[in-house]
């Protein structure tokens, strides 16, 4: 094979960076109301932090129904073929949240995500001037 032989990880990595950029940009021009078509019908939704998992297409696009949040800025966006990270702000009861969202993929779809976020706080001075 030479080194410029396309493989099956190959063409699974464009067509999960295509699906993930697409519901991105979906999500930061109308919302999370209609980003539901790259979940699987039985997708799961993990929110460690509530304790809250959410299965199913339609009950995860219920949930984000009920969501008035913002997505401010994607941060970083890294991945290969069927697991996926993306670093973004977003805008939470008028509050800025940091969250991380991992998603694991089948066929193009994903299977599985999960969310971390914590809340932005205002930088400070954190290192005594004897440390730096």
């Amino acid at each position: 094979m030479s080194d410029f032989a396309v493989t099956d990880e190959d063409m699974e990595y464009t067509t999960s960076q295509s699906a993930l950029d697409n519901h991105w940009n979906k999500i930061i021009a109308d919302g999370f109301v209609n980003a539901v078509e790259i979940y699987t019908e039985d997708a799961v939704l993990e929110l460690p932090q509530s304790g809250q998992t959410i299965s199913g297409r339609e009950k995860i696009g219920k949930y984000r129904a009920t969501k008035s949040e913002k997505i401010i800025r994607i941060e970083r966006v890294r991945g290969r073929a069927d697991l996926w990270i993306t670093e973004y702000l977003r805008n939470q009861n008028w509050r800025l949240h940091n969250f991380i969202s991992i998603m694991e993929f089948r066929d193009g779809k994903v299977i599985r995500e999960t969310e971390y976020y914590a809340e932005r706080t205002a930088k400070t001075d954190m290192f005594p001037s004897a440390l730096r």
